[in-house]
């Protein structure tokens, strides 16, 4: 079952659950909302490409902070997706958080990011995605998890004597 089906199900649901404005008060209204419950919660989980598509569809409406909550989820779920191609979008996604979103709300982003090993194209580390992790987790006091961080730098980078 793709995205599209998930999506035509739930607002089925959604609008069934909303027909009746009262809470269930026989027995039968009971069961009912109990099987729909059941529905909801046996829908498969959502692929690859369904995430990449929230990404792109969420970039394509100028929604930074559902990109990125969506490419989180996506990094997470499936960092055999970063490659290459996906690198300068990533890049764009991660400077307009810094112009649109409140401070910090790419902390999770670069968080998944660094956890599956986000390169470049040519392997390079994405020195100024790390600098931002680093001096996020900085504001957070944890001192160890931003050293490490900035391990992954280059030594003639001078953020990275700083810390």
């Amino acid at each position: 079952m793709n995205l599209s089906s998930r999506r035509g199900i739930i607002l089925i649901l959604v609008l069934a659950g909303c027909a009746t404005n009262k809470a269930p008060t026989s027995e039968s209204q009971r069961a009912e909302v109990a099987q729909t419950d059941a529905a909801r919660t046996a829908l498969p989980e959502a692929t690859a490409e369904d995430r990449v598509q929230r990404v792109y569809a969420a970039a394509r409406l100028g929604n930074t902070a559902e990109v990125i909550t969506g490419l989180t989820a996506l990094v997470r779920q499936n960092p055999d997706r970063l490659n290459d191609s996906i690198g300068p979008f990533i890049v764009g996604v991660l400077s307009d958080a810094k112009k649109k979103l409140p401070h910090g709300s790419s902390l999770p982003l670069l968080q998944a990011l660094y956890g599956a090993g986000w390169k470049l194209k040519w392997n390079q580390e994405p020195s100024f995605a790390w600098h931002d992790l680093a001096l996020l987790l900085l504001e957070q006091n944890r001192l160890s998890a931003a050293i490490e961080v900035s391990k992954c730098q280059s030594s003639h980078q001078p953020w990275a004597t700083v810390l």
